[in-house]
């Protein structure tokens, strides 16, 4: 009986120990939480505080004015005046929005000027390209085509027939077209070569033309014969033709199957290709064949 007793009596201790102890345990988190609030608030506080100071560091009057006066240093007119509307948006009573403003009247008068000269760059540009052009296709001798609706320029020097040994190029252009180049390589003789290749010995380079089994047109009268080439210039050839014009010596190669007949191109026929690919130029002519 003494022993139950005694039993009952340690639990009894035990539970009352137990007790104060969850009784500590829950006063000590609720402080803490209540701590843990207080933190919370005062870095909310700070977190605002660094905000605005950001803020002003970002969109304060001083920096906002040194924002437009870099833009406009490095003419970014349009940039600069956004910037001074924010400026005035934000700090109208300022110091630098009156330094704005007054720097807003400098930046379009400006503007304004910078217009006008891009203006006369470009009336400018219009005139000496209509001059140049005026100048190129006044050396060229001009051929109208009027079922075909071409207009072709060849330059002066260059043969009217087929009865003169001669290498140059001519333009053709269409109403609403850009204009074309073509090549033509005239032959004529006594005697036949049935030419299927070109060859050219441009100073210490050369070039080949392989006119292939139909590239060439023949034909003959009672003076002789003559051998033609009639091409759209391609970029193989429009390489070949600068070398010429810049060349010292040229000579044109005339092959065939058995025989061959060499001659030196002119400087007379330099000049020709020049003025063309000038007046070629001067027409809208795209040099990317």
């Amino acid at each position: 009986m003494y022993k139950i007793r005694l039993f009952f009596f340690l639990i009894l201790i035990i539970f009352m120990f137990s007790g104060c102890s969850l009784g500590e345990s829950i006063q000590t988190i609720k402080q803490e939480n209540t701590n843990l609030q207080a933190q919370v608030t005062s870095l909310k506080q700070e977190n605002q505080s660094l905000k605005s100071q950001l803020n002003e560091i970002k969109n304060g009057a001083k920096n906002l004015y040194n924002n437009i006066q870099n833009y406009y240093k490095d003419k970014s007119y349009d940039k600069a005046k956004e910037e001074i509307n924010n400026l005035l948006q934000k700090h109208p009573d300022s110091e630098e929005a009156k330094k704005a403003k007054q720097l807003l009247s400098t930046i379009n008068i400006e503007i304004k000027n910078d217009a006008e000269k891009a203006q006369l760059i470009k009336k400018q540009k219009k005139d000496a390209d209509k001059k140049r052009l005026a100048e190129s296709t006044k050396k060229m001798r001009k051929q109208y085509d009027e079922v075909q609706e071409v207009t072709w320029y060849f330059d002066k020097s260059s043969p009217q027939y087929a009865n003169v040994n001669s290498f140059y190029v001519y333009i053709g252009t269409k109403k609403d077209s850009l204009p074309g180049l073509r090549l033509k390589i005239q032959y004529t003789a006594d005697d036949w070569i049935f030419i299927n290749k070109y060859i050219f010995k441009v100073d210490n380079k050369t070039f080949e033309i392989d006119t292939g089994d139909f590239g060439v047109t023949r034909d003959n009268n009672g003076d002789g014969i003559w051998e033609l080439y009639d091409v759209e210039l391609s970029n193989e050839n429009y390489d070949l033709i600068k070398a010429i014009i810049s060349s010292k010596k040229t000579i044109i190669r005339h092959q065939g199957d058995e025989h061959y007949s060499d001659r030196v191109i002119t400087s007379t026929e330099k000049q020709g290709l020049k003025n063309v690919l000038d007046a070629y130029e001067a027409l809208g002519g795209k040099f990317d064949f």
